[in-house]
Order: structure tokens, then C-alpha cells, then sequence
């Protein structure tokens, strides 16, 4: 199934929110699109599609009162529930929905203490409009992609890069924790 992706610039046009909202600031280079947000506070994510991830990192205060490691959810104006948030060194998923249906939804974050918020995805439903959409993905172990009989296979370790210029080095999970790599010159798939 294809998903829209909505990294921090676009995602931050559809949020609405009651709390802070500032720049992310380390490095900016292992964000997707080169930069993220730091929320504090509550806000709302405006999507059309069938469920929604948002990726990011909390981060871990300095002080020395403990952080709260959980959320609010409210999906649609129903009652609030509390979610869990990961504490994660790299760029992750911190909220999955469930299944909704294929229509217009709100989901409000509520309580959130220094998250990064990276992106996000939104799963595509069969009557879903793509109006807008800038990027569409389709994870690699998606079963719409066939490999066919090609040198194809799937590697689960991060992804290693470089700051242009430095010597400075980082690495950040692959999108779906995994990606599909070949070193044939002559491999091709093909989407059913």
C-alpha cells in the first residue's frame, strides 16, 4: 500500500497547536528533508487516508525532574487515550494509529515535553485524494514491488552518511527499518 509522506515543512502547514513549536537543532542533517521540530505542548495533525505515523526522538532532559514518557492521543474527538513514547537515540516511530476509515480525520497530541518531530506518513485508502501530495512512497517490502529473479536483498542495518564538508559522521534507520539493495548492473523490478 503507498503512503503520502509529509516531512516538518509540509507537516507543520497542516498542525495546529497549543504549545511551542521550534527548530530542532542538532545538525539537522539526519532529519528527513534536513530538518525537524521541537514540540512542547499539544498539538493536531490534519490528514485525509486510513492511519497515520509520526516519526521523531524525545529527547531526554538534562534537569533533574524526570520527563513525563507518555502522551494523549484524542483521534476525532473521541476519548483521550494515553500512549507510550519510545525514548530512542535515533529518528523512530513515537505514534501509529489504528486502521480509521478512508476520510478526513484529526489527531491531537496532548503533553508532549521536548519531542522532535521529524515526519510523518499517512496510509492511503482506495478513495483517498492525492491533491497536494508532493511525496508518495512505497516501502521496499511492500507486496506490490516484484524483485523477480534478480540479486536483490534486504539489509536491516542503518544508514551511515556524512555532513557535506566535515568530518562529522551520523547514522538514522532506514524508512521501514530495512531497504533492498542489489550490486547488479542488470537488476530491475517492476510494481503489480
Amino acid at each position: 500500500m503507498a503512503q503520502i509522506l509529509l516531512d516538518s515543512q509540509i507537516l507543520l502547514q497542516r498542525l495546529t497547536y497549543g504549545g511551542s513549536i521550534s527548530p530542532a537543532s542538532v545538525g539537522g542533517h539526519e532529519y528527513m528533508g534536513g530538518n525537524a521540530m521541537n514540540i512542547t505542548g499539544d498539538f493536531a495533525i490534519n490528514f485525509t487516508g486510513t492511519s497515520l505515523t509520526l516519526y521523531g526522538q524525545y529527547r531526554e532532559r538534562t534537569s533533574l525532574k524526570a520527563p513525563p514518557l507518555s502522551m494523549q492521543v484524542i483521534i476525532d474527538d473521541t476519548a483521550a487515550t494515553e500512549v507510550q513514547i519510545l525514548l530512542s537515540p535515533t529518528i523512530g516511530p513515537i505514534y501509529s494509529s489504528a486502521t480509521l476509515g478512508d476520510s478526513d480525520h484529526i489527531i491531537k497530541f496532548q503533553g508532549l515535553t521536548e519531542t522532535i518531530v521529524d515526519y510523518c506518513t499517512v496510509e492511503l485508502g482506495r478513495n483517498t485524494t492525492l491533491t497536494g501530495v508532493r511525496s508518495l512512497i512505497v516501502d521496499d517490502i511492500d507486496p506490490s514491488i516484484d524483485y523477480g529473479h534478480s540479486d536483490w536483498t534486504t539489509n536491516t542495518n542503518d544508514i551511515f552518511s556524512s555532513l557535506p564538508g566535515t568530518s562529522v559522521k551520523y547514522t538514522r534507520p532506514p524508512y521501514g527499518n530495512s531497504f533492498t539493495q542489489t550490486k547488479s548492473g542488470f537488476a530491475e523490478f517492476k510494481f503489480n
